[in-house]
């Protein structure tokens, strides 16, 4: 049986919508039903550089019906800034290092690059796991350590766009157990 799956990933900027184009396609390619908010309201906000009250309200209301209709949700939890930009965890760096890279305080070094899941996610993730939908976490290029409360949510955690394409290629067998 073909599924109807939610696509919930953030599209704020090019490198997080390229990740949404090849999910959308690929989940698609595999013969299921890609239902992704950035086809939705939310694109026509994203568009116009515009956010009303009015069109926040039906962006939330189609998302949550969307939701409530799907089989299951497939969560980006990949957060990825514009080129350049960097989330991390900072240490005290001996000696003062002259070159430092632009953004990090002078004394500081990067310790480790972090990633965040988009706020909308979490909630897109909170809101299935009410409704009782199965949840599939993705991370393209990363393993993060996820919060208790994320983790268990969810049926099955994948890394990388070949894990993906295996998953989406077995899913009307796919009984729940973990890829």
């Amino acid at each position: 049986m073909d599924q109807n799956i939610y696509l919930a990933a953030p599209f704020f900027n090019e490198p997080q919508r390229e990740v949404v184009t090849l999910l959308e396609a690929m989940i698609e390619r595999h013969g299921h039903t890609c239902v992704s908010p950035r086809k939705g309201h939310a694109s026509k906000a994203a568009a116009t550089g515009t956010m009303t009250r009015e069109r926040a309200e039906a962006i939330l209301d189609q998302n949550v019906g969307d939701l409530r209709s799907c089989s299951m949700v497939f969560a980006v939890l990949d957060y990825h800034l514009p080129q350049g930009d960097h989330i991390g965890l900072l240490e005290a760096a001996r000696p003062i290092n002259p070159d430092q890279p632009e953004g990090i305080p002078n004394g500081y070094r990067l310790k480790r690059t972090i990633s965040i899941p988009d706020q909308g996610v979490l909630w897109e993730l909170g809101y299935a796991y009410a409704c009782r939908k199965p949840v599939v976490l993705f991370q393209r290029d990363s393993n993060m350590h996820l919060n208790v409360m994320i983790g268990r949510t969810a049926w099955a955690s994948i890394v990388g766009l070949d894990a993906a394409a295996e998953f989406l290629a077995t899913l009307n067998t796919w009984t729940g157990s973990e890829v």
